[in-house]
């Protein structure tokens, strides 16, 4: 089984305009992005955690490791858009959560991060999770009907709206793992038609799923495709983007897997992908390519804190903070999870390795975002990038370089839309709690308001994250001249895009006129 998977992967992601162009002195680039993965899920980050991350400690090694990472989104679908736009994504039409089953694609005109690189000459190819919405045939010619779960879907035809229309020349992935369909997406077909009910016990939204579909299966069938795209672009350059569904639930780790970590089924899940990626930077040794391959390594957002069912909870997902009861914390010394404003859900692991231009074993506190990733990656392919595109990325080259930092503020998303601002040591959160769709901590989220009797901000928060990166103390009152100068920052930053003031989060906005 796991020859055919390779060769298959070979021969479907080297079809049309995967073919490989004459060599080229510029990198490849291998972009490997985990799935609700901690910033203290890695042992590097957090050698006190009850996880072991050998392949990614030996990446960090190898590079440069990111402690003031951030992702522009604390939950999934925001991120991947930011990621492949270089735009803060409440810039785009998702002000707030993810987009979910049978959703209108999000994408439709940008110019995205593979397409800018097809166009300077690289192969785009994208493995896993998608997440952007996609646009599916029927066989009355009527929208999916989302009320009869996607019944009218024509499985047989080639999908309208999907990775292959936004840059990238090859996909293999699974869309959303606890999405229906439930089955592998090759370009844009369906290899194996979902044919049939989801079975009991599987994770998940209910609908329809392939013979052949197991949780347990997703993380091998990644790493093979990732490995087989690699032995076939040898010669590159290319850009390949491996998107892991790991370790988002379904947490589902392969029986040889199973018991390996100290943190439950949620830490045996963490190692097995540290072991493939393992094998996916194996396959670029093996075939000669290490040295003039960037790598890139992150997480979508902090961790959803279940615990995958160990403790006798739900199999392949669990309650929500259950894994905490085993002594591990995923965010490390950070307050907050998945979804929320606190560091918990944006602080992110990040690692670039570049033989010979970025020093072994570098490490830096500067602050960066994952929307850097556009603009660096334009920077190494020699494109300058247009007015208008990712305005909001900025190139780390300077600092790969061992230069200074290349940003001093940043602006992220949580799960409910609640913005936050990070400039030098401070946070301003724009909201009275954690910003969490999740939110188990049974506070509401209050949006800010201006008391003119007093001339101060209510329901905001100030951290200083120098002095206490843990975020415990909320030291606005102490400060309302500085609250008042960074929701002013803010409000700029928002209108800058000009996006929609009537967006309920950033209302107050009109506090500051146009």
């Amino acid at each position: 089984m796991r020859e055919e998977l390779i060769c298959g992967c070979a021969a479907s992601l080297a079809l049309g305009a995967c073919a490989t162009p004459a060599a080229d002195p510029r990198p490849n680039v291998l972009f490997i992005l985990a799935d609700d993965l901690g910033y203290g899920d890695l042992s590097v980050y957090n050698p006190q955690g009850r996880i072991r991350t050998p392949h990614l400690d030996r990446l960090a090694s190898e590079g440069m490791r990111f402690t003031d990472a951030h992702s522009s989104a604390a939950v999934s679908t925001p991120t991947r858009y930011g990621l492949l736009t270089g735009c803060c994504p409440w810039r785009g039409p998702l002000k707030q959560g993810v987009i979910w089953t049978w959703a209108d694609p999000l994408l439709t005109g940008e110019r995205t991060l593979p397409a800018m690189l097809r166009e300077a000459g690289y192969a785009t190819a994208l493995v896993g999770k998608w997440h952007l919405g996609i646009g599916f045939a029927t066989t009355d010619g009527a929208p999916v009907d989302r009320a009869a779960n996607g019944a009218n879907v024509d499985y047989t035809q080639p999908l309208t709206d999907g990775p292959t229309h936004h840059g990238f020349d090859c996909y293999y992935g699974d869309d959303v793992p606890n999405f229906p369909p439930y089955a592998f997406i090759e370009n844009d077909r369906f290899p194996e038609i979902p044919d049939r009910p989801f079975e009991a016990g599987m994770p998940g939204v209910p609908g329809v799923m392939a013979a052949s579909w197991r949780p347990e299966r997703l993380l091998t069938v990644e790493t093979e495709k990732a490995v087989a795209y690699i032995r076939e672009h040898r010669d590159g350059p290319f850009f390949l983007m491996v998107s892991l569904t790991a370790p988002h639930t379904p947490i589902a780790p392969t029986p040889e897997f199973e018991g390996r970590s100290r943190a439950g089924r949620y830490g045996d899940f963490v190692e097995e992908m540290d072991h493939r990626i393992g094998e996916i930077l194996a396959a670029l040794r093996d075939a000669g390519i290490e040295e003039r391959t960037i790598v890139v390594f992150s997480s979508d957002n902090g961790s959803s804190f279940q615990d995958g069912g160990t403790a006798g909870g739900e199999r392949y997902g669990g309650r929500f903070g259950s894994i905490l009861d085993l002594g591990h914390n995923p965010s490390g010394r950070f307050r907050g999870m998945k979804s929320d404003s606190w560091e918990g859900g944006h602080r992110i692991p990040f690692l670039v390795r570049w033989p010979g231009v970025i020093p072994a074993g570098s490490v830096t506190d500067a602050l960066t975002c994952d929307l850097d990733l556009y603009a660096t990656v334009a920077d190494v392919a020699g494109v300058t990038l247009s007015e208008g595109d990712a305005v909001d990325s900025r190139s780390l080259m300077p600092l790969l370089r061992g230069g200074e930092p290349v940003r001093t503020s940043l602006v992220a998303q949580s799960g409910n839309g609640i913005l936050c601002y990070i400039s030098g040591d401070w946070k301003l959160i724009a909201g009275s709690g954690s910003g969490g769709s999740l939110n188990p901590y049974g506070q509401a989220d209050l949006l800010p308001a201006y008391d003119a009797a007093s001339g101060r901000w209510r329901n905001v928060q100030l951290y200083n994250l120098a002095s206490d990166p843990e975020e415990r103390y909320d030291r606005a009152a102490l400060h309302p001249q500085r609250v008042a100068r960074m929701m002013e920052a803010l409000a700029g930053e928002v209108r800058r895009g000009g996006t929609a003031a009537d967006w309920q989060q950033v209302a107050w906005t009109s506090r500051f006129g146009e």
